[in-house]
């Protein structure tokens, strides 16, 4: 018998976007900005691989009605997002509970990236 409790309680949207800059992975958490108009594109909540070196990232908008054009420019502001060493990143999909995140203060800007597409993900409560 199978019984479930969940429901969807929201729509979240979000972006995948590719690394095309020779910059290391970005911690999740990282705020991406539109580098034209500095505004929020959102954070990385996740990654999508084509390697490790150079992930894909999935980006939970910080507007949910944003629309964001493909190949926009984007950049990102150090205090929020540190690179992540390669060995830490594989030390995060095999042992994700022991991973600590650490924060610098600068600002800089990323290498070019480019917006592949949109999806939305459906979280559920139980």
């Amino acid at each position: 018998r199978i019984q479930s409790n969940l429901r969807i309680s929201r729509r979240v949207p979000y972006l995948v976007v590719k690394n095309k800059g020779d910059h290391k992975p970005l911690n999740v958490g990282a705020m991406l900005l539109i580098t034209e108009t500095k505004a929020p594109l959102g954070r990385v909540d996740g990654y999508f691989f084509g390697s490790v070196t150079n992930p894909h990232y999935i980006v939970r908008l910080a507007d949910p009605e944003m629309q964001a054009p493909q190949g926009i420019g984007l950049s990102f502001i150090v205090k929020f997002t540190q690179p992540i060493k390669e060995e830490d990143l594989y030390k995060r999909f095999h042992y994700p509970t022991g991973y600590e995140y650490d924060l610098i203060e600068e600002e800089s800007e990323c290498g070019p990236m480019e917006v592949l597409g949109r999806t939305s993900y459906h979280p559920s409560t139980s």
